[in-house]
């Protein structure tokens, strides 16, 4: 699985845009409130996905109103093409918090959320 930076895209990539976090402690407790159970750091295979939890193009997944991008997960957050239509970065990044805090149990901070943005694909 790769992760690339900028919007360069083929036929086997996919593009996104997340504001989110990649604090690898808050993530694994994102994924143990959603019932995710890595395997050798990995997200395991669908059939053992709980229920909400969908596979979607090149390594990127979606549970709920999250986006998680990468089989060994990498960034957690929102759809920032949705979420920042209506609200600048620093409102956004307070909702953001506010909402995976309390609903997660993370205890993440304004330093931890960030814009995010690239390309991800299946290839090793």
């Amino acid at each position: 699985m790769k992760i690339r930076t900028g919007f360069v895209s083929n036929s086997s990539s996919s593009s996104f845009c997340v504001v989110g976090t990649d604090n690898k402690q808050e993530i694994n407790k994102i994924l143990k409130y959603i019932g995710i159970k890595l395997e050798d750091g990995q997200i395991p295979w669908e059939d053992k996905y709980p229920n909400g939890f969908e596979d979607g193009d090149f390594g990127q997944f979606t549970y709920d109103d999250l986006i998680i991008v990468g089989q060994t997960p990498y960034i957690i957050g929102l759809s920032a093409e949705e979420i920042l239509e209506n609200t600048t970065l620093k409102e956004t990044r307070k909702n953001i918090i506010k909402t995976l805090n309390s609903k997660y149990g993370t205890k993440l901070e304004e330093r931890d959320i960030q814009f995010h943005y690239g390309e991800s694909s299946n290839e090793s």
